[in-house]
């Protein structure tokens, strides 16, 4: 009998596991965002129909993408160690380059400077005027948003012509992951416990560049130009 039970004990463990991973493969499936593009434009210009009408055809258009406003303690301590906003201007620089909407598009390093936060809803003219100085026919400027989960991470971004200052875009995107489910699975496979204040930092700033670009190059009829 002792044998017989301790048999149906290894069995029941073993369809536990079993189910266990089929949760987690299930899990896994997910995407990891469950809207990647959130975007809310309160300003939106049609992008590649404005470079072809307001410049020459085949000019040179600079773009500068100063780093973002963050909060403190997700700023960079020096050029070494950079922070969040660094990291975000990289990723959109990236990603509009893809989308060859833009014909340079290069990262303006001004870092924070007196009054960069305040400025963002009052004219941006410090970066309006630093771009200007150096030769860009357009800049973008972002603003971390306030994080009140870790599993959403949003901002407010603005695209203005440094000559006549006009914003071309303004808007607040949002992206939000499916990281707690997926890794609450994980946790009851493999018997661990995560940290759930963690931010899981890459992925979503990944994914709200991706989404920050998308909202800003689409056509107004839901897909991006390229």
């Amino acid at each position: 009998m002792n044998r017989r039970f301790g048999f149906h004990s290894v069995c029941v463990k073993i369809l536990a596991l079993c189910s266990l991973v089929v949760m987690t493969a299930c899990s896994l499936t997910q995407p990891y965002y469950e809207d990647p593009c959130n975007n809310r434009a309160y300003i939106q210009t049609v992008m590649a129909d404005y470079i072809s009408n307001r410049f020459h055809s085949n000019a040179p258009v600079r773009m500068a993408v100063i780093p973002f406003s963050v909060p403190a303690n997700l700023a960079g301590k020096n050029a070494e160690i950079p922070g969040l906003g660094n990291e975000l201007a990289w990723k959109v620089q990236e990603d509009f380059i893809g989308t060859e909407v833009f014909p340079i598009v290069e990262i303006l390093n001004r870092q924070d400077w007196p009054g960069k936060k305040a400025e963002f809803f009052t004219g941006n003219f410090g970066a309006i005027a630093a771009a200007r100085d150096a030769g860009y026919d357009l800049v973008f400027v972002g603003m971390l948003d306030t994080i009140t989960s870790v599993d959403i991470l949003g901002a407010t971004t603005k695209l203005i012509e440094t000559e006549s200052g006009t914003t071309l875009w303004f808007g607040q995107t949002t992206v939000k992951s499916n990281s707690r489910a997926i890794n609450r699975s994980l946790d009851q496979a493999l018997l661990t416990k995560r940290n759930p204040s963690i931010i899981e930092t890459n992925q979503l700033k990944d994914g709200l560049a991706a989404c920050i670009v998308r909202g800003v190059v689409d056509d107004g009829m839901g897909a991006p130009k390229k």
